[in-house]
């Protein structure tokens, strides 16, 4: 899969488990109104990035803490965006 589409899945699955906490729901919306789905960056980079979120992908699968999961959300996306503006 490609990256927008590796992250569109991980952020579907995400806000589907936070979806009913008070808490995790609005931060999580937060996290979502700045993802970037189609960065301009070298593909090396986003290949790296692509498999930070499959491997993520996965951990919801196993059970995870979702604090966590839209912390690394936020701090994946945060990092792709700063490569972005360091080309521009």
């Amino acid at each position: 899969m490609r990256y927008g589409e590796v992250l569109r899945k991980f952020v579907t699955e995400l806000e589907s488990k936070v979806r009913g906490d008070e808490d995790l729901y609005p931060y999580f919306l937060k996290v979502k109104e700045t993802l970037n789905y189609t960065p301009k960056i070298d593909k090396e980079y986003l290949e790296f990035y692509t498999e930070v979120f499959s491997q993520e992908l996965g951990h919801l699968s196993d059970g995870c803490d979702l604090e966590t999961s839209i912390n690394i959300l936020y701090s994946t996306n945060e990092r792709v965006c700063n490569l972005q503006d360091s080309y521009y």
